[in-house]
């Protein structure tokens, strides 16, 4: 009978869009923040070697007050990819070590992701094997703005990166952030924040 004759009818239904969730407004002001700081996402696997955790993960886990413990696979693809990871640096210094040995000049990244640390009481009474924490983490390394003929080869150092995390604490309508000096055991006492 042809398209002209079917009527022209709007859906029925709710015509309102449902307002943003509490989570992705927080995740939607922090990467803006981060983008507008000249950070780049980075994705990078959750799996990483057990050496690379060793001095990445630095204090117990806050959340069940135990030591980090990392979960082994139990068929791993390769012994570089065998347990999950506990923090995000791992693949965030893989990602920094392979910009830089390509020569880029100023290396911003950062990633927002989960951690695995095993449960101790993972499996009883049906609780899950691993706690589950979602991250927001950075690198940043080379220089402030890149090679340019308009300013001076300024390398990147603690500002820049306090001015990031002042950035995203801004986004989200935090004030009264302090930084204090901090010694944590591998780390330089005076470049510790």
């Amino acid at each position: 009978r042809g398209y002209d004759t079917i009527p022209s009818v709007l859906p029925r239904g709710p015509s309102d869009l449902l307002p943003e969730s509490p989570e992705l407004e927080v995740e939607r002001r922090v990467r803006g923040a981060l983008a507008g700081a000249g950070f780049v996402e980075v994705v990078t696997y959750s799996f990483v070697a057990p050496g690379e955790l060793a001095w990445t993960t630095v204090r117990p886990y806050p959340r069940l007050g135990e030591p980090v413990t990392s979960i082994a696979l139990r068929n791993p693809l390769s012994a570089e990819q065998s347990v999950m990871r506990t923090a995000m640096y791992p693949g965030l210094l893989r990602s920094l070590s392979h910009n830089v040995r390509h020569q880029v000049d100023s290396v911003r990244l950062y990633e927002w992701g989960r951690t695995y640390v095993a449960n101790p009481k993972g499996g009883e009474e049906r609780r899950p094997v691993a706690v589950e924490t979602l991250h927001v983490a950075g690198v940043l390394a080379g220089l402030r703005a890149g090679r340019t003929w308009t300013s001076p080869d300024a390398r990147i150092d603690f500002f820049d990166a306090k001015g990031a995390v002042e950035a995203v604490l801004a986004a989200l309508g935090i004030s009264g952030a302090r930084f204090v000096p901090v010694e944590l055991a591998p780390y330089h006492p005076r470049a510790t924040a």
